[in-house]
């Protein structure tokens, strides 16, 4: 339950657990989509481009772009939602990325890790990454998501 009375602002169990989630997918996808994106090699990120063999890509940049955008910087605005105190103007935008945005980032990150078991090498942070997904989608769906 959220209020906001004399310049107090409080927000509920749920919105802490959807930016527990969110803060280290951001930080961790924008590391990586940065990496990806300044050396398309992969070799920043102890990878190489025979990792891509069975996709469409020639190299890690357009996955470096989608990474940072889709699951770095839009849970990052995702988790600024949830944190900042509803703004007029933005009423309604900040609404909608409260409401949907921790189920959605965790839908986005679902899909990119099944393409991403489905085309490339097995390792140890895919299955991990799943369970952040599916816990987005968990709590990101609960009846006490802040409206």
């Amino acid at each position: 339950m959220e209020t906001a009375m004399a310049g107090t602002w409080r927000r509920n169990v749920t919105s802490y657990v959807l930016c527990t989630l969110l803060a280290p997918l951001s930080v961790g996808a924008i590391v990586g989509g940065g990496s990806m994106i300044r050396d398309r090699s992969g070799a920043a990120l102890g990878m190489d481009v025979t990792f891509l063999a069975r996709t469409p890509f020639p190299d890690f940049l357009l996955p470096g772009w989608i990474l940072l955008g889709v699951l770095g910087v839009y849970p990052l605005v995702v988790l600024a939602a949830l944190m900042i105190p509803r703004h007029p103007p933005a009423a309604r935008v900040v609404r909608g990325l409260r409401v949907h945005g921790g189920w959605s980032a965790g839908v986005a990150l679902i899909v990119w890790i099944t393409a991403q078991m489905g085309t490339t090498s097995f390792f140890f942070w895919q299955p991990v990454m799943l369970g952040l997904g599916l816990a987005l989608v968990s709590v990101g769906t609960r009846p006490s998501v802040p409206r």
